[in-house]
C-alpha cells in the first residue's frame, strides 16, 4: 500500500507541480515500476506467504458472494460517493475540466491533482493485493497489456482522456463490455493473431 501511495505521490508531484503531461508521466511511472519489479524479482514470480487470511482476499466467499466482487463493488460505491457527494470530488471534476479556471477561481488545484493521484495509488494497491491473493504469487509479467486494456475500458465507458467528466459507473460499464468481448473471443475460439 505504501509503495502504491508513494508512486501516486511522485506521479502527482510531477503532474501538479512540475507540470509534465499527465498521460506521459503516468505511463512513464508504469514503466519505471514495472522495470523495478522485474529487477527486484529477477523476472520470476514470487510466491505469496501461505496465509489463509491473505488468500481469502482473492478467493474467499461471504454469503456465497466472492470477496473480490464485494471489494470491487465497495470500491465503485466509495468512488461514486467521493466523486458525486464530496467537495474533493467536485474539485477533481472542476480541475479536470479546466485547470486554469480552477486556479483563477481560487481552488487548490495543484493539491487536488496530487490528492487524486494518491487516491488512485490506493485503488491500485487494493487491486494489486486482490490479484496477488487470487493468483497466490506476485508476478511482474502477469498482464503485460493491462495499461492498454485500462485505457480501452475508460474510452469505451465514455470517459475522455483529458478528464473533467465521467463516473465510476461508466468505468464499470466499459469493463463489462471488454469482459464480454474477451469472453466472446474465447467462446468463438478466435485466434488473437
Amino acid at each position: 500500500m505504501c509503495v502504491a501511495v508513494l508512486a501516486g505521490l511522485c506521479t502527482g508531484l510531477l503532474v501538479a507541480y512540475v507540470k509534465l503531461p499527465a498521460f506521459l508521466v503516468t505511463l512513464g511511472m508504469l514503466m519505471v515500476l514495472h522495470g523495478l519489479a522485474s529487477l527486484l524479482s529477477g523476472g520470476m514470480p514470487l510466491d505469496a506467504a501461505p496465509s489463509p487470511g491473505f488468500l481469502w482476499l482473492g478467493s474467499g466467499h461471504v454469503a456465497g458472494i466472492p470477496v473480490p466482487i464485494m471489494l470491487a463493488l465497495l470500491a465503485v460505491l466509495g468512488l461514486h460517493f467521493l466523486l458525486r457527494y464530496t467537495v474533493v470530488g467536485r474539485r477533481w471534476f472542476m480541475v479536470g475540466t479546466n485547470f486554469n479556471a480552477a486556479v483563477n477561481a481560487g481552488l487548490p488545484a495543484r493539491r487536488s491533482v496530487l490528492l487524486a493521484y494518491v487516491v488512485a495509488g490506493l485503488f491500485c494497491a487494493l487491486a494489486g493485493a486482490i490479484l496477488t491473493s487470487r493468483v497466490g504469487s506476485g508476478q511482474p509479467n502477469l498482464y503485460p497489456d493491462l495499461e492498454f486494456a485500462t485505457i480501452a475500458v475508460c474510452a469505451i465507458g465514455g470517459i475522455p482522456l483529458n478528464g473533467g467528466r465521467g463516473s465510476a459507473v461508466q468505468v464499470v460499464c466499459g469493463a463489462l463490455i471488454i469482459a464480454m468481448l474477451n469472453n466472446a473471443v474465447v467462446l468463438l475460439n478466435l485466434t488473437s493473431a
